[in-house]
């Protein structure tokens, strides 16, 4: 009889310990697998492929984009022996990422470009949560601009601001004077499972975002990609649920832009089909010689296997 009791304590230990630890950090495994998306930009040319999945039963190897109908390149995924992605490679452009961890938690990120280092992130944790990124730039002059991808418009924050506004997420960049080389640090709040307030800071430069989430489950949780400042120090693979609304403000040079986003969502079960969002932008007529408003609605459709 006490063998039977010792044994039952020794499962619910078992059990209480698995359930609070659950993921590791980068072990991407989500419920339901993710094998196209497709965007529509609102100009009336209807849905676009930009991309396709390929998995190996659970594991997620490989993920093909799309520009233009055409293969543009693909991010490539290596795991460790616990399941956790270690390196994605874009072969096209000789870009790749090495995660590193410390057991079950990510320590460290580094990004390469043509051979070089060119980013650096450590990560520190408060308790299992990610609360502060410490990024170092090693950026030659014009290395940044050469990558191709970032040439073609490929929007690294798809998983979290899908298709928001690409200039924005351009000026924030070039804006920032550490993305030339330098030091960044990225400091994250919590509320429960997601994050819900995101702040960066170098010099004098500061961009804070702060988010609300629905109560779906985020099918990227965990994905950790090619491209980490645009990608991980944004809450993008973090959270639990989807972005539903961002209110984002950045100072630079003593001046400060602020900027609301929403997102509304269809779902099947517990996870999104389509996402969308509706923003507006400034046309200068040349034959009116003044400024007009357009706005415009995008939708990213999700298909799962």
């Amino acid at each position: 009889m006490k063998k039977f009791i010792l044994l039952l304590v020794s499962l619910m230990f078992l059990s209480t310990f698995t359930a609070c630890f659950k993921d590791n950090d980068g072990e991407y495994k989500p419920k339901e697998k993710i094998s196209r998306i497709y965007k529509d930009y609102g100009y009336g040319d209807g849905k676009e492929l930009k991309e396709i999945w390929n998995w190996d039963k659970k594991q997620l190897q490989r993920i093909d984009h799309y520009y233009d109908g055409d293969l543009s390149w693909s991010e490539e995924f290596t795991y460790n022996k616990k399941g956790q992605i270690e390196r994605v490679d874009c072969y096209e452009n000789r870009e790749y990422t090495e995660y590193t961890y410390d057991g079950r938690k990510l320590s460290k990120a580094t990004y390469y470009n043509n051979g070089s280092i060119e980013e650096e992130y450590t990560f520190k944790h408060d308790g299992n949560k990610i609360t502060e990124i410490e990024i170092l730039y090693f950026y030659k002059k014009g290395s940044r601009d050469n990558s191709r991808l970032r040439k073609e418009g490929y929007n690294p924050l798809r998983i979290l601001l899908p298709e928001n506004n690409y200039q924005t997420l351009v000026k924030v960049i070039e804006n920032n004077p550490a993305s030339r080389g330098g030091m960044e640090t990225v400091k994250l709040e919590w509320e429960k499972k997601n994050v819900s307030k995101i702040e960066v800071t170098s010099g004098s430069y500061r961009y804070t975002v702060e988010l609300k989430y629905d109560d779906k489950l985020n099918p990227f949780k965990n994905l950790f990609g090619l491209y980490v400042d645009e990608n991980i120090d944004e809450g993008s693979s973090l959270s639990k649920n989807n972005v539903i609304e961002e209110h984002s403000a950045e100072t630079y040079n003593g001046e400060t832009y602020t900027e609301i986003t929403k997102y509304s969502y269809s779902y099947d079960g517990k996870f999104p089909t389509v996402q969308r969002y509706t923003y507006s932008y400034e046309i200068y007529d040349w034959n009116e010689e003044e400024y007009y408003t357009e706005t415009r609605t995008v939708f990213t459709y999700y298909e799962y296997e």
